[in-house]
């Protein structure tokens, strides 16, 4: 799992609450393609993925068993011509991140969009479904 610098307490709660306890992969730099920024208020959270140069169709989104995995596959292709040959080169840029989300997220209404190199997702939360329960002691 992906994880996040964690500098408070509080951010620190939140993060293994929404999206569990293994939250900072040191392999990504904070400028690397798949670097992730998180919010939080009220009603959603909100994850900001850095794409520059990859295009909607290079992305793919999914959820399942209640992980939401971010995968980019960028291929690029480049052919020169000259006069007594012919070079091809190959180049491609690919990112995986997973986050162990929250049951409290309602996965039917989540939103994606992309602008500027960044993907944007809101995750809506729904009151309804809660990841607290009281335990009486009787």
């Amino acid at each position: 799992m992906d994880t996040i610098v964690r500098t408070t307490d509080i951010f620190d709660n939140f993060l293994t609450k929404f999206f569990g306890d293994d939250m900072y992969n040191t392999s990504l730099r904070k400028d690397s393609i798949g670097s992730v920024n998180i919010k939080e208020d009220e009603s959603n959270y909100e994850l900001e993925v850095f794409v520059p140069s990859f295009k909607k169709d290079d992305i793919d989104i999914k959820i399942e068993n209640n992980i939401l995995t971010i995968s980019g596959n960028k291929k690029l292709e480049k052919e020169e011509k000259t006069e007594n040959y012919l070079r091809k080169e190959f180049s491609s840029s690919t990112f995986t991140r997973n986050f162990d989300i929250s049951k409290e997220v309602d996965t039917e209404n989540i939103e994606a969009e992309m602008s500027d190199g960044i993907l944007k997702l809101k995750l809506k939360k729904n009151p309804e479904i809660s990841n607290v329960k009281q335990i009486e002691i009787k």
